[in-house]
């Protein structure tokens, strides 16, 4: 009898173990919002639970509650003197410890006694001086929404104003402007392009090197940015690295059609909250197509990346000290050559025989340290380099079968920068900040073609240039409810010696309980990429050139209003209207259709065969938005965003066209649910699902006939954006299943992207071997699956 109780003991152990309740721990450290000094003394504690879990924070702001329920927790925050802030939904598992960083904001209506009535909206952006068009997201987002890959740039495409420029691609369109006017900074600073297969001097391509391993909370922003943001016209991406555990070692392996990724964190020391936290991936159709097994692809794309941050805390004057680094190798081969079906050619226009390889990487060491309680200052230094090379072999008439070099060329670029950002909080009313960013920069471009017949250089440069750039913004708290923001931005470009000056203003009001008003506006201004400043031509000398090596900034103005809801708790509507012109754009000297408004319409890069450019095009974006939101609550969320928009320019033929990307509608319904299965909660299955609908992007139509003649493509010019593709439609779900058992769990996940396998037209091409035109269309059905554990 008792072999018989010790066998069922076993037996029935592990379900036993499952049904109890899982704890983990939940880590962070509380700090003052605008100065960004800790808060040694502050509350924090887990809502709802009895016994109550909560705690104090030690001398240095930091906290641990210990024992937390695995699931999903609301965290409540409070110091007297400032407001509470209330983190709903956080996803507490027990393979991995929670960190939350919590920014307490201080009340400028001094109160005897604090009482927890109001929850931090979790869209408000961490960026305290944005007043309009910015929104925070979390990791929790980019990892939940159907249809984002995991990708922090696909799932931005939910939000108002936002669309993509195509589905293979994560290149994104923010009220009508060019994928190459957004800016991408990671740390608080600028960096290349974090994308695989991305055009150099762009910002997208078509897997992006930010893995959700290493990404904390960050800031989206579209329009009347805060002054410290400079270079950029249209979007903004301020991608924050979270910090490794400093207390225990943690790891995540996770394998999906994106790759084959390996996390580590943990502690350098135990007397220390120092920490590291590193991840490399690498792409899994690679060693599929390794191992011999048909995937069903025509090219196999390869590549790799590395992200890390290391954190290093000290009790000494010179505060924390991180590192940071991301960088990528990748490349791909379009052979026409291997191709038997015509219908099938990578380059339908001139068959041939590509190779691309893309290189970025970005390392930087950040110092954070305090002059006094009320100042402290960022210190950082980068070096990046971005490189992008090909090589194009045409396939030759009659046969198609032999190749010869029609062009190659490389484009590089090595970067050292250093910011310096200061903050000094006079008092909870007046906040002033200010710095600048130097950069200097070694370019290096090398392009060959065939030219009547003879293949010879075309572009060869090598130099170095500098920019610079400074800011010092103002905020005012007239009240709790009322902030105002002033700021000013310079930047000077050495090559060029061109100056902006650009003022920036913002305004935000809750005027009424749950309701705000918000004003944005100012100029901004951005170089085109670096190496259009080199391209070169002879001249009636007989010398080589540069000939547009006198282009200015491209400029723009912003105007926007907003208005704001949360007319109930987790709900918020949100209706913001903007304007915005822009001027000073490059066009060609001689009247034509061409704008740099339109750079990336076709994944290309900046082209280099126009007459010399002029600061004589200008342009104008105008729109509304609309955005009904269901945060995440009660095991359940919705997003409904609609954008209507209008987005014309002129070339310097002084006609008014539509630009490429001028697709007037873009709509956007999502949703998703948790179920949590089982009497102890431990296992969670997740349903989401997005549905896109969006205008047709215009398009310059072919002309027949002179393709004909002259054996390859041949655009009709005149007609630049007249006649638009058909709407855009796509649905996108999302399966995931989560289990967690004692110190690991585990996540399963299927995300089907475009379910009803709809038709949506890419662009129509001449075949030039067939005589025919052929349709390429966007990405069809396509199942991504992904399994992760964390232990």
């Amino acid at each position: 009898m008792k072999n018989l109780l010790v066998l069922l003991a076993i037996i029935l152990t592990p379900y036993w173990a499952l049904s109890q309740t899982l704890k983990q721990n939940v880590k962070g450290q509380v700090k003052d919002e605008q100065s960004g000094m800790a808060l040694p003394g502050s509350t924090v504690m887990v809502a709802d639970t009895d016994p109550i879990i909560g705690t104090i924070t030690d001398p240095d702001g930091y906290f641990i509650l210990k024992d937390v329920p695995v699931g999903r927790q609301t965290i409540v925050v409070t110091m007297i003197g400032y407001a509470p802030a209330t983190l709903s939904n956080i996803q507490v598992t027990s393979g991995k410890e929670t960190y939350l960083e919590v920014d307490l904001l201080e009340s400028v209506t001094k109160l005897d006694e604090v009482v927890i009535s109001s929850e931090k909206d979790n869209s408000e952006a961490l960026n305290e001086f944005a007043a309009v068009s910015a929104r925070q997201f979390s990791l929790d987002e980019a990892t939940r929404y159907a249809g984002a890959f995991n990708d922090v740039a696909r799932m931005v495409t939910n939000y108002a104003g936002v669309s993509t420029s195509g589905d293979v691609r994560n290149d994104i369109v923010v009220r009508g402007n060019s994928p190459a006017f957004v800016l991408y900074r990671m740390e608080g600073v600028p960096v290349p392009n974090p994308n695989h297969f991305g055009t150099f001097g762009g910002a997208g391509g078509a897997i992006s090197m930010i893995s959700q391993n290493t990404l904390a909370n960050s800031d989206f922003l579209t329009s009347a940015f805060p002054a410290e943001y400079g270079n950029v016209l249209a979007g903004v991406f301020d991608i924050n690295l979270r910090r490794g555990n400093g207390q225990n070692r943690e790891h995540v392996v996770q394998v999906g059609m994106r790759g084959l990724e390996l996390s580590t964190e943990g502690p350098f020391s135990k007397n220390s909250n120092a920490s590291y936290l590193v991840n490399y991936r690498y792409s899994t159709l690679e060693v599929f197509d390794a191992l011999g097994l048909d995937i069903g692809v025509p090219a196999v794309p390869e590549y790799q990346d590395l992200s890390f941050k290391v954190d290093i805390p000290t009790k000494s004057k010179w505060g924390r000290f991180s590192a940071f680094g991301l960088g990528g190798l990748a490349s791909i081969n379009l052979n026409d050559s291997e191709v038997e079906d015509p219908e099938e050619y990578f380059n339908q226009d001139r068959p041939g025989d590509i190779y691309n390889q893309t290189r970025m990487g970005v390392f930087g060491i950040n110092n954070d340290h305090f002059y006094s309680k009320k100042t402290s200052a960022r210190v950082s230094l980068i070096f990046s380099n971005s490189r992008d090379t090909y090589t194009y072999d045409t396939l030759s008439s009659p046969d198609f079968t032999t190749t010869s070099r029609l062009s190659d060329g490389r484009f590089e670029e090595y970067r050292t920068s250093i910011w310096y950002k200061l903050t000094h909080k006079f008092s909870a009313k007046d906040v002033l900040q200010g710095g600048f960013l130097l950069d200097f920069v070694n370019a290096n471009f090398n392009e060959n073609a065939v030219v009547d017949g003879t293949y010879m250089p075309i572009n060869d440069f090598e130099g170095n240039y500098q920019m610079y750039q400074g800011f010092l913004t103002w905020q005012h708290r007239f009240s709790d409810r009322l902030k105002f923001d002033a700021g000013y931005h310079l930047q000077y470009h050495e090559l060029t010696e061109s100056q902006s000056h650009e003022p920036r203003l913002g305004l935000s009001w809750d005027f009424a309980e749950r309701q705000t008003l918000s004003f944005g506006s100012g100029l901004h201004s951005q170089t085109l990429p670096s190496y259009a400043y080199f391209i070169s031509e002879t001249d009636e000398n007989g010398e080589t050139v540069l000939k547009n090596r006198d282009l200015g900034f491209m400029r723009t103005a912003h105007l926007v209003l907003g208005y704001q809801n949360r007319f109930a708790p987790n709900w918020r509507f949100k209706i913001e209207t903007y304007y915005q012109y822009l001027y000073d754009i490059p066009v060609e000297s001689n009247p034509s259709y061409f704008s740099a408004i339109n750079t990336g319409a076709d994944f290309n890069g900046f082209p280099d065969d126009l007459d010399p450019l002029v600061n004589d095009g200008d342009g104008r974006n105008l729109g509304i938005e609309l955005t009904l939101e269901k945060f995440f609550s009660n095991n359940y969320y919705a997003l409904l965003t609609a954008s209507i928009f209008d987005s014309k320019y002129e070339g310097s033929d002084k006609i008014e066209r539509n630009t490429a990307f001028n697709r007037n509608y873009v709509f956007n319904l999502l949703g998703g649910k948790e179920f949590r299965v089982g009497r102890s909660g431990n296992k969670t299955f997740g349903l989401n699902g997005r549905v896109n609908w969006s205008g047709g992007a215009p398009y310059i139509p072919i002309d027949q006939e002179a393709s004909q003649a002259e054996g390859q493509q041949v655009y009709d010019y005149d007609r630049a954006y007249e006649d638009r593709y058909s709407d855009y439609f796509r649905l996108d779900v999302k399966f995931s299943y989560t289990l967690n058992k004692a110190k690991v769990t585990h996540q399963v996940s299927l995300d089907i992207q475009n379910l009803t396998n709809h038709e949506n037209l890419f662009r129509e091409n001449y075949n030039v071997e067939t005589d025919s035109f052929t349709q390429e269309y966007q990405t069809g059905l396509l199942p991504e699956f992904q399994y992760r554990i964390m232990f």
